[in-house]
């Protein structure tokens, strides 16, 4: 282990106070009603990073054997059917709205004709009692894996209760957990500010095939649960797009936006559902980083300059990188700060431990440069390029 060296240190005061632009972005101001009530105090830390790689996923993608059918009870008694592309398939019926019970059991009916009640079909059954310390507690009348021999394809899950309101609503959700065949959904970016498009791709694939979709939808939801359908395009039956610009000026404090997908396939005579979603993050652009400074060399300290439009409290974090023997960059320390920014010009400072010890030499880098506007627990600038402290 080798100290920072005095050369970096003396090299870093003959560039005090030397500004580093950095690319600007436009601001844009939202009604933050929580803002004021956030702390004003001004807060400084920094701490040593271990070197290791973190998975990195450029484009937010979701892949799905699942779906949902809703059904009222009077359907329930009539026979709702649910189709399966491979043998054991999960399902799990669950009441929606208030707590509700059924005196009977369901009964299925496979492809074959085959009928039985739920529990004698599946290889694995819960009932609503025995999930009462899991997951599904309060939630689900049925949670059952299928018999692998009950095969495939369309099924007929029915409830002939006398007991319960006949429009009373329940969701059946089926997981085709041993099928080949994925519904995939993806985001060119996970993070959008406000006046961004957002392009979501669809594909309905296994490892081999593309498979054509009839029927799609394509919906935008908001975090307080507003629902936009999507126009959608494609150039073969296998492959949809939809494009939308987010414009949105609600501050949703921290909750994600959610693309939602449904669509149904016709495979060979058989029926084929699938349903996915992908969670994205959205923040307003309310603050921008326009220089970077480096200010004093004996404590490693730098400052940025930024020009906020909502008043709020903001936090930076930067990462400071030094080279191996290769001339491969490695985190050596990170660095925060935060503090209350008023509308118009600001400035904010930050500083790294000049006596921490390392083994990584010059040439050392600036990374990571990110601001945080905790008015909307989000991130609203991000600058992830490597800046080199020229020594």
């Amino acid at each position: 282990m080798k100290a920072m060296t005095m050369i970096l240190l003396s090299s870093l005061w003959m560039t005090t106070v030397q500004a580093l632009p950095l690319p600007v972005q436009t601001i844009k101001a939202y009604d933050c009603l929580s803002c004021e009530a956030l702390s004003h105090d001004t807060l400084l830390a920094r701490w040593p990073v271990k070197d290791e790689l973190l998975p990195f996923q450029n484009k937010p993608l979701q892949r799905s054997q699942k779906y949902q059918i809703k059904a009222s009870l009077k359907e329930l008694r009539s026979g709702v059917r649910i189709y399966t592309t491979a043998p054991g398939a999960i399902i799990r019926i669950a009441p929606m709205g208030s707590k509700t019970t059924l005196e009977s059991e369901f009964r299925i009916k496979n492809a074959s004709g085959q009928e039985f009640f739920l529990s004698e079909a599946s290889a694995l059954f819960s009932k609503e009692e025995a999930l009462n310390n899991t997951a599904f507690a309060g939630k689900s009348l049925a949670l059952a894996q299928l018999k692998p021999e009950l095969g495939f394809g369309e099924f007929l899950i029915t409830n002939r209760s006398v007991d319960q309101d006949e429009e009373a609503q329940f969701s059946i959700h089926v997981f085709d957990k041993n099928s080949s065949i994925f519904l995939t959904l993806e985001t060119d970016k996970s993070l959008y500010h406000y006046g961004e498009q957002l392009t979501a791709k669809l594909s309905l694939e296994d490892d081999e095939i593309d498979y054509s979709m009839d029927i799609v939808d394509l919906t935008l939801v908001s975090p307080d649960g507003e629902k936009i359908p999507l126009v959608t395009s494609s150039q073969d039956p296998s492959h949809f797009q939809a494009k939308i610009r987010l414009n949105s000026e609600k501050n949703s404090q921290g909750e994600n936006w959610y693309i939602e997908a449904t669509v149904t396939s016709l495979l060979g005579g058989q029926t084929l559902y699938r349903e996915v979603h992908s969670a994205f993050s959205y923040a307003i652009p309310s603050a921008s980083i326009t220089d970077l400074f480096f200010v004093n060399a004996t404590n490693l300290s730098f400052a940025v300059a930024i020009n906020v439009a909502t008043p709020s409290r903001y936090g930076l974090q930067a990462v400071l990188f030094g080279t191996d023997s290769q001339g491969l960059k490695h985190p050596i320390q990170t660095a925060q700060s935060s503090a209350w920014l008023i509308k118009g010009k600001n400035k904010l400072n930050f500083s790294f431990d000049s006596s921490l010890t390392s083994h990584y030499k010059a040439p050392y880098y600036l990374g990571y440069i990110q601001l945080t506007d905790f008015g909307q627990f989000k991130p609203v600038y991000q600058y992830n390029h490597p800046i080199k402290l020229n020594i």
